[in-house]
């Protein structure tokens, strides 16, 4: 094969083929981008943890935002969200069950929480003998969104560090089969700045233009720079190209989908009042079936 140019150096903009959609569902594969052949590339998350990593401006924020948006659209999904800048996730706080900016405290009581309700949900699959949550369940996924993961591992104060970081490391390692769904977001996620212990749980990596082929390592794991799978070799004007490690045997390169600021805007709102209409439906119908039973008793 002769390559005469780079098939994903275009300056085209692909849209996200599910930016008019009404209502989506997490269990489902989301559409992330396009691969050097021209297929389509899709990723799983029930199940999966990810980890994205990449230069400021290499593309990552907007990756991350089709597996939010998709999580947004479905009613049926809890979002967590921890923002080390507070900008980055601010357009789905309205969608969101915890909306946490840079305080490391108040992330590990939520954190505290999740976990909680983590060791609750194992209960009740224990009483049904069952090994996993299914759709059918009737139990809400939950996503724990981590934007800038190094800021809440790396703070000043050292017993709160490790006190996020083993939280974290809990719900990545155990919250699978109970319907937890960790993605986090790092420019470069070091040992020094994440301790590898929680790092290698992440069997899901993204990795966007890096300015060399060891912090390309750190993020899709040691010794694919090696194989020839490095994003420094990613032209940094190439916004939205990376090396995603997830279904095959090795990373996939591929350029994401566009998602302008606005499209996130029209998304969240959209979600928000998919939402607020899917709870207002769910407790007209948990207040008919309360009535009907007070009817019956009396």
């Amino acid at each position: 094969m002769v390559v005469a140019r780079d098939p994903l150096g275009t300056t085209e903009r692909w849209p996200w083929p599910n930016l008019t959609a009404d209502r989506l569902s997490l269990w489902q594969p989301i559409p992330v981008g396009l691969d050097e052949d021209g297929e389509l590339v899709t990723l799983s998350l029930v199940e999966r943890n990810i980890l994205y990593g990449g230069e400021p401006g290499s593309g990552k924020s907007v990756a991350q935002s089709l597996g939010t948006a998709t999580a947004a659209l479905d009613p049926d999904v809890q979002l967590h969200l921890f923002d080390g800048k507070y900008v980055e996730l601010a357009p789905w706080a309205g969608c969101a069950e915890h909306m946490i900016g840079p305080n490391q405290d108040e992330a590990i009581d939520v954190l505290k929480e999740l976990v909680a309700d983590m060791d609750g949900r194992y209960m009740q699959l224990l009483a049904n003998k069952r090994r996993k949550l299914r759709p059918e369940d009737g139990l809400p996924l939950h996503v724990v969104e981590i934007d800038e993961l190094a800021f809440f591992c790396n703070g000043p104060d050292r017993a709160a560090n490790k006190a996020f970081t083993e939280l974290a490391r809990d719900l990545v390692g155990r919250g699978r089969a109970a319907g937890y769904i960790v993605k986090a977001a790092t420019q470069k996620p070091s040992a020094d700045t994440i301790p590898t212990y929680l790092r290698d749980l992440f069997a899901v990596r993204w990795a966007f233009r890096c300015s060399t082929s060891d912090a390309s390592d750190t993020i899709l794991g040691k010794g694919w720079a090696r194989a020839g799978y490095s994003a420094d070799t990613i032209d940094v004007a190439h916004r939205g190209v990376g090396y995603l490690l997830h279904e095959g045997r090795r990373p996939v390169r591929l350029r994401t989908f566009y998602l302008a600021d606005l499209d996130l805007y029209a998304l969240a709102a959209h979600a928000e009042l998919l939402r607020a209409d899917a709870h207002r439906d769910q407790a007209l119908e948990e207040g008919g079936a309360t009535a009907k039973q007070l009817h019956v008793t009396e």
